[in-house]
C-alpha cells in the first residue's frame, strides 16, 4: 500500500553469502516456497532488472521471482542485459523508459 511501483536491480530473495564482503544477506521469505509467497505480497506493478552473468545473485532469482508474479496474476517486466554483471544500476538508472514508467505509476 506505500508504493505505486516497484523496481528490483539484481534482486534476490534467498539467502546469498557475498564473498568479498563476507556478508551474508538473510532471505526474505523462510516459506516452502518463497517466490510464490512473496509475490502474494507484492500488489504494485514491479519491472525487474538483473545482468545476466551477475555472479552475486544469480539471474536465476530474477527469473523465478518474475514467474511467481506472472503466476499471481501481478503487472510484472522484466529487462535482463547480456554480457553484463552485478554493476548494472547505472544502465539501469539512465534509462528514459524506466522514468516514464515509473512516474506514470499511480496508487489504487
Amino acid at each position: 500500500e506505500k508504493f505505486a511501483a516497484i523496481v528490483p536491480v539484481c534482486g534476490g530473495i534467498r539467502s546469498v553469502k557475498i564473498t568479498w564482503h563476507d556478508l551474508t544477506v538473510p532471505a526474505v521469505s523462510l516459506a516452502r516456497d518463497p517466490y510464490a509467497d512473496v509475490a502474494q505480497k507484492i500488489v504494485c506493478p514491479v519491472w525487474t532488472f538483473h545482468g545476466i552473468e551477475d555472479d552475486t545473485i544469480p539471474v536465476s532469482e530474477e527469473r523465478l521471482m518474475v514467474g511467481a508474479l506472472k503466476s499471481a496474476g501481478r503487472s510484472v517486466k522484466a529487462t535482463e542485459y547480456e554480457r553484463m554483471s552485478h554493476h548494472i544500476w547505472d544502465k539501469t538508472y539512465s534509462s528514459p523508459e524506466l522514468w516514464k514508467w515509473l512516474f506514470a505509476e499511480r496508487k489504487p
